[in-house]
């Protein structure tokens, strides 16, 4: 189903921008308000998401929502090299 590979996709963008921020999935998941094993399921593909999670997400990394969502390029690409959190 194309849907399944979305929700791959966005699992290992979110994933990149996590690790490329030094972050362990639990202090991500706590930074925005989730539980670390959902986290984890949404990392793994195996979570759908609202609208309200993927703009929190986005926020704490730094990246527009966008970002998360496209096809040709993970949104770690775009954000080399820097460290991104909220505030």
């Amino acid at each position: 189903m194309l849907i399944e590979g979305e929700l791959r996709r966005l699992g290992q963008r979110l994933r990149a921008l996590r690790s490329s921020a030094g972050e362990t999935q639990a202090t991500a998941a706590a930074a925005v308000g989730l539980a670390r094993p959902y986290l984890s399921a949404v990392e793994a593909g195996r979570k759908n998401i609202t609208l309200e999670t993927l703009y929190a997400l986005a926020e704490h990394f730094g990246v527009d929502a966008t970002e998360l969502l496209r096809h040709d390029q993970p949104a770690a690409d775009h954000k080399a090299g820097t460290t991104t959190g909220r505030g």
